[in-house]
């Protein structure tokens, strides 16, 4: 009987052993399978469309890339990433195919799209929004991004207008702006407007082109601008407001006013010691900004000898040298140089700003409190061209940029020069005040106690005296 259970059991063994190795070598040649498909599902799905054609798609060495398009003015304009093909996917998401042709040499990757939903006539009406990217695949020169953080619009025609991507910054390619203002994705002009539907039970997609607008940077900084002396100065601590502008030229167009902008940006809070970044106090999402032509810019400090400060906040770069120079504002060469590079600027945000003396065990190190401004860009402009003709809201193909923690204009109010003098005065009578407020407190404190134990002796005493009685 025991033989027998033991040959029951020799044999389950045996045929369990089987049916593992049976089963693993059926799914082997699936899982590898799989693992090919996922590696050539960038062509596999392009070559889904009857109309795509590799050949059509060649890679090019970066040399005989930069020969035919020798005639391109900046890396901007040439065709470092092509956007070819979009896709719906099953989840409700959104999906870009791009051909790169010098990926062997030069592996770029994409970072972020600017995209606007709706129908739009001409790249007229445009009202994107930034979506970062996710590298899915590749093969060869073509790639498969995920729009992240993207929903599919439950609409039966869809429209997605793709106004411009944004590359990864190349030092084999890229050079900052100027001065202190860097460039941090660069874009390229995209310009398509697909239509996706459905049609005989199947997905249907159609593209058209339109014309955008590319302007290019010439500086990006913040005027600094003082609060005055105020209750903080007890402290020791300087209290300021930093107003962040940019300035930019438009490549091909003549524009005699803009009549609205919308930008956007990321802000970090940081604490500085010695110019060096010393934590991080709060990270913001980034935001996007509108300004329009009859928008102000208008400072008053909280505290006493600020000045009032008051510009619009779309100028011309001309416009605002003069009217920050005006309002004693004392303008960096490289500021000044980079202002009058560009033919616009856009003020578009404040900050707070301020700063101590504190003391470390490495001795006393200056602290400032302030934000870092940074992917600056414009999405849209609606501007007046020479012949007074209108066009709102066009999409606009510009780099991301980001400045410095460095002051570009410095406002220090109404005082003269001898503002260091009259502040340690000002210090030395608010701290003789402080001394004799202090002492007068002190003294009321002691009259208090004083008169509760006096009258306690004198309850004491009295109570001696009726009992000697």
């Amino acid at each position: 009987m025991l033989r027998k259970i033991d040959k029951i059991i020799f044999h389950s063994f045996i045929f369990l052993y089987l049916f593992l190795l049976i089963l693993y070598s059926c799914f082997l040649p699936i899982s590898l399978v799989s693992a090919e498909t996922r590696i050539k599902t960038v062509v596999g799905e392009l070559t889904q469309d009857p109309n795509f054609d590799a050949r059509n798609y060649p890679a090019m060495t970066l040399s005989y890339f930069n020969e035919i398009n020798s005639d391109l003015d900046t890396t901007n304009d040439q065709p470092f990433m092509e956007v070819i093909q979009i896709a719906e996917t099953v989840n409700d998401g959104l999906c870009l195919y791009i051909y790169q042709p010098t990926d062997s040499e030069l592996d770029l990757k994409a970072k972020s799209v600017s995209i606007s939903l709706g129908f739009s006539t001409n790249g007229i009406g445009q009202k994107p929004l930034l979506y970062d990217l996710e590298l899915l695949s590749s093969t060869g020169v073509f790639d498969k991004y995920l729009v992240k953080d993207f929903n599919i619009p439950n609409d039966t025609y869809r429209y997605y207008n793709i106004i411009s991507i944004y590359r990864e910054f190349s030092d084999q390619l890229d050079t900052v702006v100027s001065g202190g203002t860097y460039n941090q994705s660069i874009s390229i002009s995209v310009g398509q407007q697909w239509c996706v539907s459905y049609f005989n039970d199947t997905v249907k997609y159609e593209m058209n082109t339109f014309e955008t607008v590319s302007i290019t940077p010439t500086y990006v900084g913040n005027a600094r601008m003082w609060e005055g002396v105020t209750w903080s100065h007890l402290i020791g601590v300087n209290q300021c407001c930093d107003s962040w502008f940019v300035s930019f030229n438009f490549d091909e167009i003549h524009v005699e006013k803009i009549v609205n902008a919308k930008l956007s940006y990321k802000r970090t809070d940081v604490i500085l010691r010695n110019t060096s970044l010393f934590a991080i106090r709060k990270e913001y999402s980034p935001k996007e900004v509108y300004l329009t032509e009859s928008d102000k810019m208008t400072f008053k400090g909280a505290g006493l000898f600020s000045s009032s400060l008051e510009w619009n906040r779309i100028m011309s770069s001309d416009s605002f040298i003069e009217t920050v120079s005006d309002q004693n504002g004392d303008l960096t060469d490289e500021c000044e140089e980079g202002l009058k590079n560009g033919q616009w600027v856009f003020t578009f945000l404040e900050t707070p700003y301020s700063e101590r003396t504190i003391s470390t065990a490495n001795g006393h190190k200056n602290e400032a409190t302030c934000s870092k401004i940074e992917y600056i860009t414009v999405l849209t402009i609606s501007y007046m061209d020479t012949n007074h003709q209108i066009y709102n809201d066009v999409g606009v193909v510009m780099d991301k940029i980001s400045a410095d923690l460095n002051p570009d204009i410095i406002d220090d109010g109404d005082l003269d020069d001898n503002f260091d003098k009259f502040l340690e005065i000002i210090n030395i009578i608010l701290a003789i005040l402080g001394v004799i407020i202090l002492l007068r407190i002190i003294a009321f404190f002691v009259k208090l106690f004083s008169g509760l134990f006096g009258s306690r002796k004198k309850q004491k005493k009295e109570k001696l005296y009726e009992k000697s009685k």
